[in-house]
């Protein structure tokens, strides 16, 4: 079997470079996320990006977590980025190195930075939650749909200003205690 899936989006070989990375696989939801150094946007200078899963692997999206380009220095300090997610709840950690304003020649130090972000639930595996619907929506799986049922504190509520849902699935679709909907506005469960 082969398990080779490529993490990072941007185009293959394109001379950019992505290193340094960290995994971590999230308890609750089984959600992977992989932090790494990216030179995509501004070779030589990198971003902190995190790339994330909902499916074992298969597929990937990227995120830019730094807020702006930074410069590698040589030694090791970049080598050092760590990150952690719990209920898609994400915590990077990386360094920075960032130019002293108050030397008269280019000094840079080593500074540690976070930006910790949540995803939205909707990227779960089969399970849509934490939704105020306003709108009419259509949602179709060639399997199961699992609508607020993971985790258990999650909601879908179809809101008296919105329109009607509709849910096409091949095998199930599962609505949970978290869903409701205001005012006699339906969902529409069809099964192919």
């Amino acid at each position: 079997m082969d398990f080779t899936y490529k993490v990072n989006q941007d185009i293959i070989s394109n001379n950019k470079n992505q290193y340094f990375p960290t995994i971590a696989c999230d308890p609750i939801t089984g959600n992977i996320a992989i932090g790494y150094l990216d030179s995509r946007d501004n070779h030589p200078q990198e971003n902190y990006y995190v790339s994330l899963s909902a499916d074992e692997g298969q597929s990937w999206y990227d995120y830019q977590v730094s807020d702006a380009s930074f410069v590698s220095t040589s030694g090791t300090a970049n080598d050092y980025t760590w990150l952690d997610i719990k209920n898609n709840y994400i915590v990077p950690v990386w360094n920075e190195n960032i130019l002293d304003p108050s030397c008269t020649v280019p000094v840079y130090y080593d500074n540690a930075f976070t930006s910790p972000f949540s995803i939205a639930c909707t990227t779960d595996v089969n399970n849509l939650c934490n939704i105020n619907e306003s709108g009419s929506q259509f949602f179709k799986a060639s399997n199961t749909i699992s609508v607020a049922g993971n985790p258990s504190n999650c909601y879908y509520n179809i809101l008296a200003s919105g329109g009607n849902v509709a849910f096409q699935a091949g095998n199930n679709v599962k609505l949970a205690e978290g869903f409701h909907s205001e005012y006699g506005k339906h969902a529409f469960i069809y099964q192919h």
